[in-house]
């Protein structure tokens, strides 16, 4: 995801960092 908020990824988990390519 690239966002700066609390989401789920399409791999499941949360994301909670900077706009950055972290596509696991």
């Amino acid at each position: 995801g690239v966002l700066k908020e609390t989401y789920v990824e399409s791999s499941g988990a949360p994301t909670t960092l900077e706009p950055v390519r972290s596509e696991r």
